[in-house]
Parts: C-alpha cells; sequence; structure tokens
C-alpha cells in the first residue's frame, strides 16, 4: 500500500496551516463524528483506499435497430432508450434482463419519437403522432409493468412534437413543438408530469424558432437550453444557443442568448445546477458538426471549443454529468469523453481507453447519452460479431468520474492540497468545486478522500 504523507501543515504557511485545520474540521463536523481527531482522518482514507471497490468495467451490445443519434440511459444503467428511423420514427427500450430490446408501440399512430428516461430509469417519456405530424400525444411508459399511461395535460400539443430532456426528479421535461397546424412555427416548450400533467410555450422573444434540448432543477427555479433563430426551418440561417431561466414553473422568461457561434449553434445538455452547459456548432448549409463546445454560465468568454481527436476534426458534445466536469460526445466518427482538468478539458477515445472491451472488428462511433454519476454511457457502434450497428451500454466501473484535479490521471495529495488552497471560494466552473454546488467546501474535500488513490 502506497505511504500517505498528512502532516500538510510543514508544506505550508501559518495562515494555510488554519486552512488545513478548519477543513478536516468541516469534514469531521459533516460526518458528525465529533469524537475524530485528526487520526481519525487519516483511518477515513486508509479505510477509504482498502474498501474501496474493484474496478467493473463491461461493454453491452443491445441488439435490435441502430440509433439515429439519439440514446438515454438511467442513473444505473439499468434502462436505455433510443430512436431509429428518420421521418417514420421508432423508439426502443433495453431494461435490464432484457434478451432484445421493446419497441414502443402503443399502437394507432405512425411514429413514437423522443424517448426520454428518469433518473431511476423505472419512467420512460415519449410522444407519438401521425404519419402527417399531427395529433401528438405525450406518453409515460413504465418497463417494469410495461404499461402505457396517456399524459393528458401534455396531449394535444400540435404537430411534430419532441420530448428531449426531463429534470433528474422526473418532474419536469423540455422540448419543442409546431404550432401552425398548415405549416411550421416552432417553439420551445416546458411541461410538468406530476398527475395529468401541463404544459406551456417559452418565448420566442421576437425570433422565428425556438427549440429547448436540455433542461435542469436548480436551487434557483429552473433552466431551459436551447436554440433560438430568425428562420422557423433548422436548416436555414443562423441559430443561437439559448437558455431560459426560470424561477418557477409557470414563468415566462425571455431567452438569452449566450453566445454568437460560427454558423449555427445548440446548446445541447446542462450540469444539475444549469450553470455548465455543452453542445455543438454546425454549418448552415447542412448542419454538420463542427465543434464540441462547453458553456460556462458568467465566463468570459462564455464558451470555450472542445479539443478534437484530430487537428482539423469534427466533433459535437451531447451529454455532461450533474457535476459539469464530464461531456461525451463524437470525435471525427468515433466515440470520444471528455473531462475537466483544471481550467481545461482533454479529450480521449472510448476505443482506445476500453479496447480491452471491444471484439474484433467493433468500434464505438458516437457517445450521446452519460449518466449524472459518469458511470454509464450509451450511444451507437458497429458490433463486429453481428456485423451490425447497434446501441451499446458501457459500464466505465465506479471510479468513473474521479476528482483528479491537476490532470495527472491520478487522485492523490496533489489533488487534495489543491481543494484546501481553495477552500472557501465561490463561483462557477471553479475546478476545486467537485460537487458543482458553487462553492469550495467539506463536501468537495471529502469527495477527494473517498477517492483518494484512484487512477484514472
Amino acid at each position: 500500500m502506497r505511504t500517505i504523507r498528512w502532516d500538510f501543515t510543514q508544506w505550508v504557511d501559518g495562515s494555510a496551516k488554519h486552512r488545513v485545520w478548519d477543513a478536516l474540521s468541516g469534514v469531521r463536523r459533516r460526518l458528525r463524528w465529533g469524537f475524530l481527531g485528526r487520526s481519525g482522518v487519516c483511518l477515513l482514507v486508509y479505510a477509504t483506499l482498502l474498501l474501496h471497490p474493484a474496478d467493473c468495467q463491461s461493454l453491452r451490445w443491445l441488439g435490435g435497430p441502430e440509433s439515429n443519434g439519439i440514446v438515454r440511459v438511467s442513473d444505473d444503467g439499468a434502462t436505455v432508450a433510443w430512436l431509429t428511423g428518420s421521418f417514420y420514427y421508432r423508439a426502443y427500450v433495453w431494461r435490464m434482463g432484457d434478451a432484445q430490446p421493446r419497441q414502443l408501440n402503443p399502437g394507432g399512430y405512425d411514429t413514437v419519437a423522443s424517448p426520454v428516461v428518469t433518473a431511476d430509469g423505472a419512467r420512460v417519456y415519449f410522444t407519438r403522432y401521425n404519419q402527417y405530424g399531427f395529433n401528438a400525444h405525450a406518453l409515460l411508459y413504465e418497463p417494469l409493468s410495461d404499461t402505457y399511461t396517456t399524459l393528458s395535460g401534455i396531449s394535444s400539443l400540435g404537430r411534430y412534437c419532441w420530448i428531449q430532456d426531463i429534470t433528474l426528479d422526473g418532474q419536469y421535461v423540455a422540448g419543442f413543438r409546431n404550432i401552425q397546424p398548415g405549416g411550421l412555427s416552432y417553439y420551445a416548450f416546458i411541461g410538468s408530469t406530476e398527475g395529468e400533467g401541463s404544459n406551456y410555450l417559452l418565448s420566442r422573444s421576437g425570433y422565428e424558432y425556438g427549440v429547448a434540448f436540455a433542461i435542469s432543477r436548480t436551487r434557483n427555479g429552473l433552466v431551459v437550453g436551447g436554440t433560438v433563430g430568425p428562420d422557423y426551418i433548422w436548416g436555414i440561417g443562423d441559430k443561437h444557443p439559448a437558455i431560459w431561466r426560470l424561477s418557477a414553473y409557470g414563468d415566462q422568461p425571455e431567452p438569452e442568448v449566450i453566445a454568437d457561434v460560427e454558423g449555427r449553434g445548440t446548446l445541447l445538455a446542462l450540469s444539475a445546477n444549469g450553470k455548465i452547459g455543452c453542445g455543438s456548432t454546425f454549418t448552415i448549409s447542412a448542419g454538420t458538426p463542427l465543434y464540441a463546445f462547453v458553456w460556462f454560465d458568467g465566463a468570459n468568454p462564455p464558451i470555450r471549443y472542445m479539443p478534437n481527436l484530430s487537428a482539423n476534426g469534427r466533433s459535437s458534445a451531447y451529454d455532461i454529468t450533474a457535476d459539469g466536469r464530464t461531456i461525451v460526445g463524437i470525435s471525427d466518427d468515433r466515440a470520444v469523453r471528455w473531462r475537466r482538468t483544471g481550467d481545461a478539458f482533454t479529450i480521449e477515445d472510448l476505443n482506445v481507453t476500453y479496447a480491452e472491451l471491444l471484439s474484433s472488428g467493433s468500434s464505438l462511433v458516437d457517445a450521446s447519452s452519460i449518466s449524472s454519476d459518469g458511470r454509464y454511457i450509451a450511444g451507437y457502434g458497429y458490433n463486429g460479431a453481428r456485423g451490425q450497428y447497434e446501441v451499446f451500454l458501457l459500464d466505465t466501473g465506479p471510479c468513473a468520474n474521479p476528482p483528479d484535479l491537476n490532470g495527472d490521471r491520478s487522485v492523490d495529495d496533489a489533488d487534495l492540497l489543491q481543494v484546501l488552497f481553495a477552500f472557501g471560494q465561490s463561483g462557477v466552473g471553479l475546478p476545486e468545486d467537485v460537487n458543482g454546488d458553487e462553492v469550495v467546501d467539506d463536501a468537495d474535500l471529502l469527495l477527494v478522500l473517498f477517492s483518494f488513490g484512484v487512477q484514472c
């Protein structure tokens, strides 16, 4: 076992000594272990190292039709839902223990679209409509009981309605809907899943186009992310990544354009606190992904472009963990993961990181969903054993999102000291704010302690 030196006070000046001890004291108070002294904290860390679960990584191909890029995974990895097809869409759900995925087919409709999964995997919300896009309704599917429920309060959604995201607590959904029966006029909407549900449109503030792709429930209300633009058709004109800030459900805020980007751009996912997000810019002509970006609320500049696998590569960022430290997507037709180290994000090819899990001829093409803690990643790729494209579920193990703050691929005393020296600071996007609550405190220190010794 590695020897850990805990006499931090020999390395820091007098004022820092008090910060170190105050931080460790905060851990004791948080755990309500008043009898623990400095030796007790050492025992805590040694116990963490001894009892840390062994890595348990796996890759599962889920069979059925391939995804068109929209895949959702629950936080426990037990439920995966995805969309397939074009124009006439079909949705599928795989539940742990299923030999084959289940097609969502409540009957009587030509298209079943846009499934989203609650964090616990017990509920899947989706929309359905006829071949012309009319008579859209929202439904709830419960995979454990294999039952459907029509949400009358989120029904009559108009034409071509899609649910795009759901809050971690499963109470609110966001998406977009067309309100013009004879044409196209897209509005972002937000809906409540409580009871029979309800929904309403968000303001476009003079724009002709508004779409919501992400939603987070925060301490101050709700944050919705998406895009707005001057033209109602996705393939025409500039589109701007935007957010809507709601102090409560029912509010009607104006959209805030978060940045001017090359061509068209959209915000596709948000952290739990709604202060960090990811998305992509697109070309005007064909909607081909150009550059993945990350957004920090209040930062200057507000967005940063993410690294690609190659110098002239193209990429798209699709989903983000609850703490905003890990993002997944695609770069150069390879499934990738970006991890935050310090103030920057580094990119890794999942085909390289998890090469031992891939059979001959198999590859991971796109990573479009990640669980809130970063452990499970879902997307689609090529299953060499079956000779076809399929949805995959990757279990990266219990140490999927370690607080490696300085990027040396190890959680060690350097990371612990970084938290200690930043102790008490507050703000959005602080590298030492491990849990993303906008303040560096004993909770962040505890997370580093519990991961101490992890190699990543």
